[in-house]
């Protein structure tokens, strides 16, 4: 048999641990973020970039995001290229 003194060590884990705010995981940034980041991009470039050109720079800036999210936020909010004239 075991003793008394055996049984009452034990050993203490961390308690669960649950997080209270849904955050974005780490390294991806949240649409309106993304899309303060895309005007800034697009003023930078005085309208010159496309959402590929974008995509490249935000990749650039160390930025994780996808190609469509950046083209549905784009076309969503007006942002287009410049044409060049002819």
């Amino acid at each position: 048999m075991r003793s008394a003194g055996s049984q009452s060590k034990r050993i203490s884990a961390a308690p669960a641990t649950h997080c209270t705010e849904a955050k974005p995981p780490r390294g991806r940034v949240s649409n309106d973020a993304l899309l303060a980041n895309l005007k800034a991009i697009h003023t930078q470039t005085k309208g010159e970039y496309g959402w590929p050109r974008m995509w490249k720079e935000l990749l650039t800036q160390g930025v994780r995001v996808g190609k469509e999210l950046v083209r549905k936020l784009t076309a969503q909010h007006g942002i287009r290229a410049r044409h060049k004239r002819k």
